[in-house]
């Protein structure tokens, strides 16, 4: 993470882990960072298990643009005060405090009509404890506004109206060195189409044991959670 994304960012206590700047639907789908990872008859295609022979959606002559999140919350289920940067959230997770992120990203420098597909990005953490079973995670777009003036005041017992969007679930391992991606093309659409309302994304996950450790941003432990989208040239 860069210096000047790290120096903006804040923290909320109450388990709400906040960087502020400026203010189930669909069938899951499986992650992978090598061709093993997949099952018979599949192939690894931008880090998800597809059948062999399926056409890619993202073709050689599209563009690809990644966009930092303005907005980004990490929320937890616990109450405990003073925990302050930490270097991930376990998504997923039944033992110890649940978690979700809240997130918005700037306005794009593309069009909505060009977006090919988009996918939001998490890094998992290496070091720390998770699964042992896999996860599900799902985004949600959020239909509500968030605050936007000082530090984002959320708690795990009231989080921002959301619907889901098809596709956007994602069946993933708890350890990996590939980063997960989950299908948020709606939202990228969403985010660019002229008129539109777009409040963000909320993401959470539904697992056993540690769940799956995802990068904060925070330490050397991995890039904050990111939107990459592929658009026409």
């Amino acid at each position: 993470m860069r210096a000047s994304m790290a120096s903006r960012l804040a923290l909320a206590s109450l388990s709400v882990a906040i960087a502020v700047v400026a203010g189930c639907g669909g069938a899951s789908v499986r992650t992978c960072g090598v061709p093993s990872a997949c099952g018979g008859g599949e192939a690894c295609v931008l880090g998800r298990c597809a059948r062999e022979g399926e056409p890619s959606p993202i073709r050689p002559d599209t563009r690809q643009i990644v966009l930092e999140p303005d907005s980004l919350a990490f929320v937890t289920s616990g109450e405990e005060i003073g925990r302050v940067r930490p270097p991930y959230v376990a998504l997923g997770a039944d033992v110890g405090d649940a978690a979700r992120i809240l997130l918005t990203f700037p306005a794009p420098t593309w069009s909505s009509d060009r977006v090919v597909r988009a996918y939001l990005v998490l890094d998992r953490v290496q070091a720390a404890e998770a699964g042992p079973g896999q996860v599900t995670l799902r985004a949600e777009r959020v239909v509500e506004p968030l605050p936007q003036k000082g530090e984002l005041r959320t708690t795990w017992a009231s989080p921002p109206r959301s619907e889901p969007m098809p596709g956007a679930d994602a069946l993933v391992a708890p350890r990996g060195s590939a980063p997960i991606r989950i299908d948020v093309t709606p939202y990228a659409v969403a985010l660019a189409t002229k008129g539109a309302t777009s409040w963000g994304l909320r993401v959470e996950a539904r697992g056993t044991g540690y769940g799956v450790p995802i990068a904060t941003g925070f330490g050397a432990t991995g890039a904050p959670p990111r939107l990459e989208v592929y658009v026409q040239r």
